[in-house]
């Protein structure tokens, strides 16, 4: 124990008594904020040197600006105010043909929208004639009505009645009937194999009663079969389609369209339809009638945009023509009224001329066969026949 309480290190008095004292080393976060204060002061510094340095050169740079340039803008002053002058007295004179230019601009400016809404309303009207021609004189061309066929049993036929709106029907229009079946890949539907379909058009009348085709007024028999699948198909198509038919996405049926009849004519409001197979199996069938167009229609129902769009620009071209004759006839009315002369209510009637020489004679006339009314009484004859003889030359006798 002895020998190690002597081993034992003992503490030096002057170091911990200047490891204690306030002139100790300092720690390193001193020495980090000293550091971070000085860098603040040089960048202060470097800052406010930068801003006295440009700001005394834009100070200078702006004197000597002014330097040069106060007697440029001086003489400029000076030019601009003679240039003002100048153009007063050039404009003054012109004063009367720059308020007429000015009217006139404006006139030119209300004829341009007048213009412009003239174009716009008449394309406009284009465009609504055009739909409202398409709208009116294009029959409908498509009628769909769903059928529902019916069996008694297994064995037996299906049948179905489809009604057909009337108003839809136009006389004198050809019209085609097609059968559009939604089928499932069934192997019975493929058992069923060649079937034939029915149909019958009824005028309307007791059609539900009397179901005998030769009380129909038309009447057609086609043959029919559902699409042929091999096995190695269908293997291969299930396969392929195996996860949009998981999830519901697909299904495996057919959508069938079957022609009926082509080209009909008569009117009729109702169809019956027989199936010869008694095992066909459907989801679903409806009954589409389509319109026979021809011409025009044919053209402006299958290519409507195209041909609307070119029927639009000729009736706004006709519409412009149209417009352009009316103002023609308007401007030239106006024009022949300024230009022709003023008539008179009352008529007037313009004297013969005559010559001078047989104005004169007239007068001398005038003045023999009215000697009294001229001399007055009968004291002054011999006045007058002095008178007399002085226009014929003669010597005047003395009174």
């Amino acid at each position: 124990s002895s020998m190690e309480h002597e081993d034992k290190p003992t503490a030096d008095p002057k170091l911990h008594h200047h490891q204690n004292s306030p002139h100790a080393m300092p720690n390193l976060s001193q020495i980090i904020e000293n550091v971070i204060q000085l860098t603040l002061h040089l960048i202060h510094f470097v800052i406010g040197s930068i801003y006295h340095f440009w700001t005394s050169i834009f100070r200078f740079s702006w004197r000597t600006f002014r330097m040069f340039a106060d007697p440029i803008l001086s003489q400029f002053g000076i030019l601009l105010h003679q240039g003002t002058e100048t153009a007063k007295e050039v404009i003054v004179p012109l004063k009367p043909v720059l308020e007429r230019s000015i009217w006139a601009s404006s006139y030119v400016f209300i004829l341009c929208i007048g213009l412009v809404i003239v174009l716009v309303g008449a394309y406009l009207l284009a465009i609504f004639l055009s739909l409202g021609s398409y709208y009116i004189l294009m029959p409908s061309p498509f009628f769909s009505t769903p059928i529902y066929f019916q069996r008694i049993d297994d064995a037996s036929e299906p049948t179905a009645i489809a009604k057909i709106d009337p108003s839809f029907l136009y006389r004198g229009q050809e019209y085609n009937l097609v059968l559009s079946m939604e089928v499932p890949d069934s192997p019975s539907n493929d058992e069923a194999g060649q079937f034939m379909i029915h149909t019958v058009l009824f005028s309307g009348k007791d059609e539900e009663e009397d179901e005998d085709p030769s009380n129909s007024i038309a009447n057609s028999i086609r043959p029919a079969r559902i699409r042929y699948k091999s096995s190695l198909l269908k293997t291969m198509w299930t396969v392929f389609y195996s996860v949009p038919l998981l999830l519901g996405f697909s299904e495996e049926k057919q959508n069938l369209d079957f022609p009926l009849m082509e080209h009909v004519t008569e009117h009729f409001e109702s169809v019956i339809i027989w199936i010869s197979s008694h095992k066909l199996q459907f989801y679903s069938a409806r009954l589409d009638v389509h319109l026979q167009l021809y011409g025009l229609r044919y053209y402006w129902h299958n290519w409507f945009y195209s041909f609307t769009f070119i029927l639009i620009h000729v009736i706004f071209i006709l519409e412009l023509f149209f417009v352009l004759i009316f103002t023609l006839f308007i401007l030239s009315m106006i024009l022949l009224g300024r230009k022709s002369p003023e008539i008179s209510e009352t008529p007037q009637f313009s004297e013969p001329k005559t010559s001078p020489m047989e104005s004169h004679e007239e007068s001398h006339e005038d003045v023999d066969d009215e000697p009294m009314e001229l001399m007055g009484d009968g004291d002054d004859f011999d006045v007058w026949d002095n008178f007399k003889a002085v226009r014929k030359g003669d010597d005047p006798t003395p009174a």
